[in-house]
């Protein structure tokens, strides 16, 4: 069970990143791509999606090819089952809470349920009627992660998801979502260049220093016995 990713993107200009790694996906396992702003981080977290469109190589999620440049093969977003969790929340301003968690359930008779379930796991029980305008940033944000899972995601890609919020609701909301991940079972790569959010939330890391990811494996071993001195 692993996400394998080969990729390059190109840019206008001669620049270019680079990702080759394989990352475990079984057991709710977490990844921090970690490095410095500007390196690339989101840009590799969008290839994975399907947003973006990379120049070459291939991404493959437990054997089932999600993009392949030489083959043409490039599953659009919807296909790849992926919840994705940004800095901004990027709520409908115009749906209520439990509108917004259920937007992407498909199924009429299921979407109650799942919206009842998520609104009361991310303490958000009581707000269902609420436009995201009535809510605090650390709320929003959990509306945001609602609607990420209540798609029941093959995988949970994550950029910068708490970077916006104060210190107290981030560390609140730290701790909440690493236990949501693990018990939910749900696989995810948290794009951060806060260490310690890293060390917090993740099992492994993959480090990305001047557009290319340099080093991968146990958060421990990356940070304690780096093999980049950059």
């Amino acid at each position: 069970m692993s996400l394998e990713i080969d990729i390059t993107r190109q840019f206008r200009g001669g620049a270019s990143i680079s990702a080759r790694m394989t990352l475990p996906t079984g057991g709710g396992t977490v990844t921090a791509l970690f490095g410095p702003s500007g390196v690339g981080k989101t840009t590799i977290l969008r290839c994975i999606a399907g947003l973006d469109t990379p120049a070459s190589g291939r991404i493959r999620m437990n054997g089932e090819v999600w993009f392949d440049r030489a083959t043409r093969v490039n599953q659009p977003p919807q296909a790849r089952r992926i919840g994705y969790i940004v800095q901004e929340q990027s709520l409908f301003p115009h749906l209520t809470v439990a509108e917004n968690i259920g937007f992407g359930v498909a199924q009429a008779a299921a979407r109650a349920v799942i919206v009842k379930r998520l609104l009361i796991t991310l303490g958000l029980d009581g707000l269902g009627n609420r436009r995201p305008s009535q809510l605090s940033g650390g709320q929003r944000q959990r509306v945001a992660i609602a609607r990420a899972l209540a798609i029941s995601p093959a995988f949970l890609l994550m950029d910068e998801p708490l970077a916006s919020l104060d210190t107290p609701a981030r560390a609140s909301l730290r701790a909440e979502l690493r236990g949501l991940l693990a018990s939910a079972g749900i696989p995810a790569i948290l794009v951060t260049h806060d260490q310690s959010e890293a060390l917090e939330l993740a099992d492994h890391a993959a480090l990305m220093i001047d557009g290319s990811v340099r080093q991968v494996g146990p958060i421990a071993e990356v940070f304690s016995r780096p093999q980049d001195d950059a």
